[in-house]
């Protein structure tokens, strides 16, 4: 006992604190507290209610089509973080906009220490629309030095396509065309909302009774990690039913439907109709095994591996720490491998392409992108270097890169190897030119003369002969036609030709 004044320790016999010199009474004495058992009880009770719930959470939490589903998500959620990304500012300015003009430089050079005798080669174009008065032109140039190789222009006006080509045809053709926005239609497509459709409609299909679960070590890295593997297995019904219901929902949703019938040039009613076309031929079909989708994890829900596999190929990404891996398996042989590793800001590279190294990083900036890339062949090695850059303001959108070829190859070095330059930019708000287009001839109506002249100076051309030589010796392969046909080559010149103007 302790005296609650002094907090002398009293022995037994003492009758009185000898430090303070006060008798023993209950007053002095410090009195130990009673051990409160019915809190301790609570206390475990409530400790073995956590654990359960805990254990019921996780159990409930991480059941295979939880897991399962989750996996799935990511995927979506990556998909739309990439949409997200072309849906920048840019595509923002581009949905609001009736007037657009590009104009873009595309240009390869060749170290001339290689030998190729090639002179820079430049290609030149602008292009501009008003979609708000369907009106579109474009003048497209090649050039090899300072020669010129064609020269074409192209306008979509009146529901009709116009060309001429320079030194080959001596005024504008047209034809019958439905006109096509190259930038309204895609940029009011919302991507979001059309991979939420699929992935809904593809979980729809996903049932807790057939998810295969099983134990498997797989590696992570320079690790070995036990983790538990949920299969799939994905058949041509489930494709059918998933394709299905997309198809319903797409038909359902108006603004969707009307975005998407924009972009493929058709009507809404066309388009419409087309998905019951669709849907009409979609018949009940017998479940056939296509492919297996199987997802790795290990603890609570952390998914490591996704996997796609049949009986001879497998499509692996890994995803664990900061490292991200993508491995194709063909027959059981790695056929390619890469690995990225996040480092800070940078990004680091490895891997192999059917027995071909390589290795380099990449690093994106705030207006663009940096990367390097070394390739080993054999005993040569070959350096891929790119450097992007984007300025975007209220009146237009600059965007450049440059990729740079070098190293060497079959012993030969490069020097400064192969170049090639891009650069693009889009302003708003400028008026469309039309030129004067009355004296402009239906193609369909060409007559046997100019079709004849047309040829002879494609023939001529040093250039397009070469593409003219190589679509007749295609044709000719396809075809199998009788030679004498091609020794008159009227009718034939007319249909290359057509063909050579649709490929523009």
């Amino acid at each position: 006992m302790k005296c609650s004044d002094c907090g002398y320790d009293l022995k037994e016999e003492d009758k009185k604190f000898p430090r303070c010199g006060k008798e023993v009474n209950a007053s002095h004495a410090e009195k130990k507290p009673k051990k409160n058992h019915t809190v301790m009880i609570l206390a475990i009770i409530l400790s073995a209610v956590s654990i359960v719930l805990v254990a019921i959470g996780f159990q409930k939490f991480s059941s295979p089509k939880i897991v399962m589903l989750q996996s799935i998500s990511n995927f979506a959620g990556n998909m739309k973080e990439a949409a997200e990304m072309l849906e920048s500012n840019f595509m923002a300015q581009l949905s609001d906009q009736d007037k657009v003009k590009v104009d873009g430089t595309l240009e390869l050079e060749v170290d001339p220490s290689l030998g190729l005798n090639m002179d820079p080669l430049t290609m030149d174009f602008v292009y501009a629309e008003d979609s708000s008065k369907k009106n579109s032109t474009i003048d497209l140039s090649v050039l090899m030095g300072e020669n010129g190789l064609f020269d074409l222009d192209m306008i979509m006006a009146d529901s009709k396509l116009y060309f001429d080509l320079k030194e080959i045809t001596e005024t504008y053709y047209y034809t019958d065309f439905d006109y096509v926005s190259l930038f309204e239609d895609v940029a009011t497509i919302d991507y979001s909302k059309l991979i939420d459709i699929v992935k809904d409609n593809f979980t729809e299909q996903i049932d807790q009774d057939k998810i295969e679960k099983s134990k498997e070590e797989i590696s992570l890295g320079d690790k070995e990690k036990n983790t538990t593997k949920l299969s799939y297995r994905i058949t041509n019904k489930m494709i059918n039913d998933t394709l299905s219901g997309i198809l319903e929902d797409i038909k359902n949703d108006k603004n969707l439907l009307e975005n998407l019938a924009k972009m493929s040039g058709l009507t809404t009613e066309e388009f419409s109709a087309s998905i019951d076309e669709a849907l009409d031929g979609m018949e009940n079909i017998e479940a056939e095994t296509y492919f297996y989708y199987n997802v790795y994890y290990y603890g609570f829900n952390n998914i490591v591996m996704e996997e796609l596999a049949d009986d001879s190929t497998s499509i692996q990404y890994y995803h664990y720490d900061q490292t991200k891996e993508f491995v194709v398996l063909s027959e059981g042989q790695e056929m390619f491998y890469i690995q990225m590793v996040e480092n800070g800001d940078k990004t680091d590279i490895d891997g192999n392409l059917a027995g071909y190294t390589f290795s380099g990083s990449y690093q994106e900036q705030k207006n663009g992108l940096v990367m390097d890339l070394t390739i080993n062949i054999g005993t040569d090695q070959i350096t891929l270097s790119l450097v992007s850059s984007r300025e975007d303001s209220a009146e237009q959108f600059h965007s450049t890169a440059e990729i740079n070829l070098t190293g060497n190859l079959q012993g030969v070095d490069l020097g400064e190897g192969m170049t090639v330059r891009c650069d693009l930019v889009y302003t708003y708000g400028e008026d469309v030119e039309i030129p004067d287009l009355s004296g402009a001839r239906d193609a369909n109506a060409m007559t046997e003369e100019e079709m004849n002249t047309i040829i002879t100076n494609i023939q001529n051309h040093p250039f397009l002969s070469m593409v003219y030589e190589s679509l007749m010796n295609s044709a000719s392969e396809t075809d199998n036609y009788d030679d004498s046909i091609y020794e008159d080559y009227t009718n034939e010149g007319l249909d290359l030709l057509q063909e050579y103007e649709y490929s523009y």
